[in-house]
């Protein structure tokens, strides 16, 4: 039994076979080119799947080294992790975007220096949207540690499909897809270059691993081509048997097909020469006179003002008196008192985004909800915002 992460609904108990974990363990370590000689290390807690299957399962199946670390360690001084890296030898090992961010803000200079991270050949990152302007930031950061330019990788999965449904190792290295905003708000994914004045930076999380297939599909279900926005579906030895006692939504999540259950990710996707490009969740989309925006880019517009760091913010909307959308958006920061802090991020968000916020407030750090796994709980901030706005 594995829950799921709650981001978006209460956590859910997925159901899981021995075959389910065999094999996608097993076919992960295929994709990763997996041999006998790689070392693993950790400090992603083993009640998040990423840690217990994607980490822990597979080194014991595959009986390779693996150095572990508390998360509290790891928050306390991320740079443990790096030396362990560094120290053992490690080749393999995992992180969402927080992990980075927060090596990127303790890490010293003198650290750095006595790292040699030359044999690290993935650290893939997964759970959350990947940031292109961070995964630049530490290549540069740890590139000088013998960091290669091709060890950081996208990934991808889901509670529902055991854990892992793609990952870049096939590809090389992770790349970003540049695609205009406005033409991805109609569900169109258009190239365009990456210093377009409307670009958005979407980060391909691979090919699926061995015997999973994907597609996207539409409102009405129909599979759509290239480069269009849909519901990313997954179908594989993986996808479970359904959710502990809760046999509507299981109905719900899996689409029964003569080639075995398709699973209804929620998440919202394209594709492009075979590599999944996922751009945001279908039900925490804001749609405003008939345009679709994902709260991370008004997040991550957010986040560039000075005192609100990353991971530190949600966008979400709420009915409007009128009859329309109205937007909002809390953040955390150190100077929450400061008036000025509302009127940067409104200006720094209408600006990157095109997108008028009704609503900020500005809060004290470690206020907003997040799950194990540091992912933001939009719903459930929305869900408190408008008890709240009842309640006066």
């Amino acid at each position: 039994m594995q829950y799921t992460s709650g981001s978006t609904s209460r956590p859910r108990g997925v159901i899981l076979t021995h075959g389910n974990l065999a094999s996608n363990a097993f076919d992960a370590t295929i994709a990763c080119a997996f041999t006998q000689d790689e070392a693993m290390a950790s400090w992603v807690p083993f009640y998040h799947d990423m840690g217990l299957i994607a980490e822990l399962l597979v080194a014991v199946m595959r009986g390779v080294a693996f150095y572990v670390m508390e998360p509290s360690t790891f928050l306390h001084d991320p740079g443990l992790w790096l030396e362990t890296i560094s120290r053992h030898g490690v080749t393999l090992t995992h992180s969402p975007n927080l992990g980075l961010a927060h090596c990127m803000r303790r890490s010293t200079d003198a650290q750095v220096a006595g790292l040699d991270l030359s044999k690290l050949r993935s650290l893939g990152i997964g759970s959350e949207p990947i940031d292109e302007s961070l995964v630049r930031a530490f290549h540069a950061r740890f590139g000088p540690a013998g960091l290669p330019s091709t060890a950081i990788h996208g990934a991808y999965g889901l509670a529902e499909a055991t854990v892992g449904v793609s990952h870049t190792v096939p590809l090389g290295s992770i790349s970003f897809d540049h695609v205009d905003r406005e033409e991805l708000a109609s569900g169109r994914a258009t190239a365009v270059a990456a210093d377009h004045p409307d670009v958005m930076h979407v980060a391909c999380v691979g090919p699926p691993i061995p015997r999973v297939e994907v597609q996207v599909v539409d409102e009405h279900d129909a599979p759509l081509p290239e480069r269009r926005v849909g519901e990313l579906w997954v179908r594989g030895p993986g996808v479970m048997r359904g959710y502990w006692e809760k046999p509507e939504d299981t109905a719900a999540a899996l689409v029964q097909d003569e080639g075995g259950p398709w699973l209804r990710t929620g998440d919202l996707a394209y594709i492009v020469d075979g590599g999944i490009y996922v751009c945001g969740r279908l039900k925490e989309l804001i749609i405003l006179h008939g345009k679709n925006y994902h709260p991370e880019d008004l997040e991550r517009a957010a986040e560039l003002v000075p005192g609100i760091r990353e991971g530190q913010s949600v966008a979400f909307s709420v009915p409007g008196a009128s009859g329309g959308e109205e937007v909002v958006m809390i953040c955390e920061s150190p100077s929450h008192e400061d008036a000025g802090l509302v009127q940067a991020i409104k200006g720094r968000v209408v600006a990157d985004t095109g997108v008028k916020l009704t609503h900020v407030t500005v809060q004290p750090p470690n206020s907003l909800p997040r799950t194990t796994s540091g992912k933001r709980q939009r719903r459930l901030v929305r869900r408190f915002f408008l008890s709240m706005r009842g309640a006066s």
